[in-house]
């Protein structure tokens, strides 16, 4: 256990000092500040989304607290002034002709919410404007502009939910790159051990099976720090944040409350996708290990790595083809097969396709991939490991069999 423990930490330490991990690390939050830095800047400098009205006094009364567009009155020549600087959106002449009413808008015609205010306080005006001009009284007016009583049930759609949305294309994000790279690191960490006389040496003292636990656990390790960097990371980002006011700009740039969104959380689900992740991440870093110790040179290690990118490309493709689609009697096939149930079950769990029992089930099958993988992986590597032939694998394998024939 003690050389166990030893040969992970030593792995561990090793990702921590390359600057390919703190690279990997760093770079989504960098990425994230300076997107952030971009948008709020955009923000900040866009033309102010006030619209100018050029109108009687009479009518002003009609445009004051709009809970949708802001107004503001001016003179013509001030508001074209204004809209030359682009110190206003647009602006908006009203007049009366006759008992009929002109609204002339000079601006930007497809920004929708004003166009629909606009055309609603213009229909209202002109309601008014007609009463006062006709020999209907209020109660025949009352009678006549009744309207259809209109009541809207909302039946809440999982597939549409934009936190559901926002939490499976997180996940589908973070397994298809972090899968990536742990897989890439650790099959390239022990191509490069592979056939030296250290490991010959190191084998001394260490049992290969021992050897190879410790290294996809250090490499586990590496990946749990990753994770908690960005845990870390978030949790004082946000705090930052809030404290510094920079949150409610960030809701009024959205234009949502960012909190709806994480309202109602099953802690439950969330706990079992991330157990799929993890355990996703460990089932691939194995066979990783395993592909690592049949690579003949170092330069070879990105070549075995195809099978493993073409599975990940596979799950990432097909999962993000689906997002927004009811999971069909496919998806639910791939969910509860190993390698691939780390995409697509937590798709169903988060459509609320698929139960937590059924989940569990799935997470059982994948632990029992895990050890099938690992006993056959540590059989490969201890076969292959010291082997220093430059024969291509199948070529040995025949060699092999040449060798049992003649015994």
């Amino acid at each position: 256990m003690n050389r166990f423990m030893t040969v992970s930490v030593d792995t561990l330490k090793k990702h921590l000092k390359s600057p390919t991990f703190w690279i990997m690390v760093l770079m989504p939050f960098i990425m994230a500040v300076v997107i952030g830095i971009i948008s709020y800047i955009s923000y900040s400098t866009k033309t102010p989304d006030t619209i100018a009205v050029v109108t009687e006094e009479k009518y002003k009364k009609n445009f004051h607290n709009n809970p949708m567009v802001d107004f503001e009155f001016k003179e013509k020549n001030e508001a074209k002034k204004a809209l030359d600087n682009k110190d206003i959106s647009a602006y908006l002449e009203v007049k009366n002709k006759d008992g009929l009413l002109n609204f002339d808008y000079y601006g930007d015609t497809t920004a929708r919410t004003p166009m629909l205010v606009i055309n609603s306080l213009a229909e209202d005006m002109q309601r008014k404007e007609n009463l006062k001009n006709s020999n209907i009284d209020a109660k025949q007016n009352a009678i006549i502009s009744q309207k259809p009583e209109v009541n809207l049930h909302e039946i809440k759609d999982n597939l549409k939910n934009p936190g559901n949305m926002l939490a499976l294309f997180a996940t589908i994000f973070v397994m298809y790159f972090v899968l990536i790279f742990y897989s890439q690191i650790i099959m390239q960490d022990i191509a490069v051990e592979k056939g030296t006389k250290m490991l010959e040496f190191i084998f001394s003292s260490v049992k290969a099976g021992t050897y190879m636990a410790g290294k996809i656990f250090g490499t586990i390790l590496a990946m749990l720090v990753h994770f908690g960097i960005y845990l870390a990371l978030g949790l004082v980002g946000f705090a930052i944040i809030k404290f510094t006011g920079f949150y409610e700009k960030i809701k009024t740039m959205l234009g949502f409350n960012i909190s709806e969104i994480f309202e109602g959380i099953n802690y439950k689900l969330v706990g079992e996708i991330v157990l799929f992740m993890v355990l996703g991440l460990i089932l691939y870093i194995i066979l990783s290990a395993m592909l690592g110790s049949l690579v003949q040179k170092q330069e070879d290690a990105g070549k075995m790595a195809t099978p493993i990118m073409l599975i990940i490309m596979f799950c990432y493709f097909i999962s993000t083809s689906f997002v927004g689609s009811e999971p069909n009697n496919f998806i639910k096939i791939l969910s509860y097969i190993p390698f691939l149930s780390t995409f697509f079950m937590p798709m169903r769990l988060i459509y609320e396709n698929a139960s937590l029992f059924q989940g569990m089930i799935s997470l059982i099958i994948l632990l029992g991939g895990i050890v099938l993988m690992y006993i056959i992986s540590a059989r490969v590597y201890k076969k292959n490991i010291l082997n220093y032939s430059t024969d291509k694998l199948f070529g040995r394998g025949k060699k092999l069999k040449i060798k049992k024939k003649n015994k």
